[in-house]
């Protein structure tokens, strides 16, 4: 099983992304345009989504399990702490210091995704994302 973890402080953003993973395991991921895709997951009962609804539920998290890759929103309501600063952090952790982690933000305007990948995210995803993008983009990161 792929283990996930959404760190995103609206509740109904982070239900929605982990419906999107379920949803993968039963009926694969837009199946007439990912076959390949699909196919892998639906023969596995692929993804477990935790969810943390702020950075310091995050980095608790992080310490106590080790998930395959992390979804991070940018904003996460917390004026200590931003996703770009939660990743520097993550990324002095040991088991962390290679663990994919993308970008799921609101910052939509064209210098924001060349922006927070210098930061040092691995993917960039703008809001509302697509269910089939993300899922496709996590099982070509994680080679599956």
């Amino acid at each position: 099983m792929i283990c996930l973890l959404y760190i995103e402080d609206d509740r109904i953003s982070a239900l929605i992304m982990q419906k999107f993973f379920e949803k993968a395991d039963s009926s694969g991921v837009a199946e007439a345009q990912h076959t390949d895709v699909s196919a892998r997951l639906i023969t596995r009962n692929a993804f477990r989504v935790d969810l943390a609804p702020d950075p310091f539920t995050a980095l608790e998290k992080l310490q106590s399990y080790k998930y395959d890759l992390v979804l991070m929103d940018i904003n996460l309501g917390d004026d200590e702490l931003d996703g770009v600063e939660l990743l520097h952090s993550m990324r002095k952790m040991e088991d962390y210091q290679h663990t994919p982690v993308f970008a799921v933000t609101s910052y939509a305007m064209p210098e924001d995704r060349s922006r927070f990948l210098e930061l040092g995210f691995d993917r960039y995803f703008s809001k509302p994302v697509e269910q089939h993008a993300i899922v496709r983009a996590v099982c070509e990161e994680l080679e599956l």
